[in-house]
Order: C-alpha cells, then structure tokens, then sequence
C-alpha cells in the first residue's frame, strides 16, 4: 500500500474518532443534568440557531438554542438545550427574546423563574413544549405608525387649524372691542385690592386697641382683686367704724345740740 493512501486512511480514521467523541461527549454531558424542551414563539425576531440561553439579567449562560422550526400553525417552536447541571426551570418561567445592546447586537432568550414559587406548579421535563413570550418588532412599530398616518386625513387637518386660527381670531377682536372695559376692570380689581389692605390695616390697629383695653381692663381687675383683699383684712375695723358712726348719728338725732357744743361746753 502506498504512503499516500496510508495517510490517507488515517486521516479518514481520526476524523471518524473525532466526530464520535463529539457526539459520545455530547450525550455524556446531556445526560449529566442536561435536558432538552420547546418554546412555541408568534415571533422570534433575528433569534438564531446557536443563540445563547441566558438566566436572570442575561449575566449567566446557562444553555443555547439548538434549532427553529415551524409549526403547522404556522408558529416557531425553538428547541432550547440547558448545559447547566442542576437547573430546574418552574413551568412558570417566563422566556422572553432580548437583544445584546440597544437592538443593534445578537438575540438570545431571557430565561426569568418566578421569584416567588407557586405551590402546585411542577418544573419543564425533557421534551416540554412552553409558550414563549415575543420579543417587540421594530419593524411592525414603524408599520404601526405608517398605518396611523394613513388613517389621518390631511383635510381634517387643515380644517382644525383654520379652526384654531379662526378662535385665536375672534378672541383677539373680543380684546381689541372690550379694551376699556377690560382696563376698568383691572382698574377696579386694584381699587378693591388696595381697600382689602386698608382694611386689614384697620383691622390690625383695632386689634392692638383691644389689646390695650384688655391689658386696661387685667390692670383694673388686678386693682379692684387688691381692694377686695384690703376690705377682707380691715374686715373689723370697717365693722367697727360703722358701729360707731351708727352710735354717734342716733346721738345726733337724739341730740344735735352736740355738732354746736363740744363735750366741755357742756359740761360748765
């Protein structure tokens, strides 16, 4: 056998070994805690095959897209491949098609578990088909507002601004006709105003007279409150000064010679 061939059949051999350690290798990691399902999509966006399948804020890859296919419905069902051992997906969770930057980078899909688990809910097994949420289609925005603008009739348009422009007239001649009066009125609103501030000035002086008269009338009460604690004291003497001027008008009655004669005329 020649070299060539030999080398040949070698070649054949390690290319044949490589692609079955792939694929022995690809189970043997499928079969460690992978698994495998579907998610039904309306649309899918640019989302391609290979695409990433990313968990909780897209910062941990935890699987990719394997393949896109249609449905008889007419759907897209996107069969994903979780590699990461131990990841029990809640029938829940919801999948949803985000985009790596502003839009301009690669899709993948968001994978986002409740944060609170449902008691009852059971988790996505090997081969369980899950509805997907679509991503927003720039396009189908843009035809969104084509679509309402050829909803607009441009006449309509126009008669509302001649609308707009006819009332912006007419107030404007109300003003022009109604100058003076609308000048009188200003003018009144400045009367009346500065009669409000006369007013709360009358007020505020007439506030401090009361304050007077009622520190006038808390001086008086305090006078007649002292007056009233005098006659409580001299109570007896006031009582016997009364007795004794009870005593010396009878006397005067009885006797009135004696406001003209002092006690020693009479007795000589």
């Amino acid at each position: 056998m020649k070299k060539e061939a030999k080398l040949g059949i070698f070649f054949l051999f390690t290319i044949a070994v490589f692609i079955c350690g792939i694929l022995v290798f690809g189970k043997l990691k499928l079969s460690s805690g992978a698994y495998e399902f579907y998610i039904d999509y309306d649309f899918t966006g640019d989302l391609r095959a290979n695409g990433k399948v990313r968990y909780r804020g897209g910062s941990i890859d935890i699987g990719y897209v394997e393949s896109i296919t249609i449905n008889e419905n007419d759907s897209l069902r996107v069969k994903v491949i979780i590699t990461m051992d131990d990841m029990e997906l809640p029938l829940d969770t919801v999948f949803t098609i985000q985009t790596v930057g502003f839009g301009l980078g690669e899709k993948y899909i968001l994978v986002n578990p409740p944060l609170v688990r449902t008691l009852g809910i059971g988790f996505i097994e090997q081969g369980n088909i899950v509805n997907g949420v679509e991503p927003v289609s720039i396009e189908s925005t843009i035809g969104s507002f084509g679509d309402i603008g050829k909803d607009i009739n441009i006449s309509d348009i126009n008669n509302f601004i001649k609308d707009i422009s006819s009332i912006v007239s007419n107030v404007n001649t109300i003003l022009d006709n109604n100058n003076m009066a609308i000048n009188s009125i200003i003018t009144n609103i400045d009367d009346i105003t500065e009669e409000i501030n006369t007013i709360s000035s009358s007020i505020a002086q007439n506030d401090k007279k009361i304050n007077d008269v009622i520190q006038n009338a808390d001086s008086a009460f305090l006078y007649l409150k002292n007056i009233t604690e005098i006659i409580n004291t001299d109570k007896e003497k006031i009582t016997t000064i009364m007795s004794n001027l009870e005593v010396f008008s009878e006397r005067i009655k009885n006797d009135p010679s004696i406001l003209l004669f002092s006690k020693e005329s009479q007795k000589k």
